[in-house]
């Protein structure tokens, strides 16, 4: 989540610093990986394309490029920058439960940008996984709202 006062999850940290993320990576198993997303609340057929998913390298070369583009989670830099590019109408989804990203960080991010913010209930960080016909219904509530 993008927001001056968050400074990632225990796992973003560990991916955002050179060599301890791709020790972590190199020792992370995708079968872990599918029984702790199982474990979270994912269903079990989308926890078993991800880790699948996992497998590739490309995939977790990506993971780390994605989070050390923002510059020591400071969210302070590059794509953060841009922002203010996003339209002007907007909701942001969260999960209730998210066990990485605390609530507050969302209603900070939705109060700066003045959009709507739907709470899944029941949802951790994988809200759309989780509870598709909550999150399908919240989206088409806002874009009926439009």
């Amino acid at each position: 989540m993008i927001d001056p006062d968050y400074r990632g999850h225990r796992v973003a940290r560990i991916w955002n610093t050179p060599l301890l993320g791709e020790a972590f990576m190199a020792i992370s198993r995708p079968g872990a990986l599918a029984r702790g997303l199982i474990d979270q609340g994912v269903p079990a057929d989308i926890a078993q394309e991800e880790a699948a998913q996992w497998a590739l390298k490309d995939k977790r070369r990506a993971i780390l490029k994605l989070y050390r583009s923002a510059h020591g989670l400071s969210f302070a830099h590059d794509w953060a920058l841009d922002l203010d590019r996003l339209p002007s109408a907007g909701m942001l989804v969260w999960g209730a439960g998210d066990p990485y990203v605390e609530l507050s960080v969302a209603q900070r991010f939705a109060a700066n940008r003045a959009m709507p913010l739907t709470i899944i209930g029941d949802a951790g960080h994988w809200a759309i996984a989780q509870r598709p016909h909550a999150v399908a219904a919240a989206l088409h509530a806002f874009w009926n709202s439009l």
